[in-house]
C-alpha cells in the first residue's frame, strides 16, 4: 500500500491535529516504512536471487559427486 501523504495529512487533522503535526506524523511513519518494510518487488527479487543461488549450488554439487566417482573409481583400479 502506497501511503498518500495529502490524504493522510487530511485524515489526521480530521481527528484533531493540527497541519504541522499531522505532516510530522505522516513523514515519520512514512520514513519508517520506507526503510523497514520490504515490498513485493523486494521479495521477488529475492526469490530469483534464490533460485539462482539454488541452480549454482546443483551444479557445484554435481562437479563434486562427479569428482567423487571419479576418485574412488580411481583408488578401486589402484588397489584392486
Amino acid at each position: 500500500m502506497v501511503l498518500d501523504t495529502h490524504k493522510a495529512v487530511k485524515m489526521l487533522t480530521e481527528v484533531g491535529f493540527d497541519e504541522p503535526q499531522a505532516e510530522a506524523a505522516v513523514t515519520t511513519v512514512g520514513n519508517a516504512f520506507d526503510d523497514s518494510v520490504a515490498t513485493k518487488t523486494d521479495i521477488a527479487e529475492v526469490r530469483a536471487e534464490m533460485r539462482e543461488l539454488e541452480q549454482r549450488m546443483m551444479i557445484e554439487m554435481g562437479g563434486f559427486i562427479a569428482a567423487a566417482v571419479g576418485l574412488i573409481t580411481g583408488l578401486n583400479t589402484l588397489i584392486g
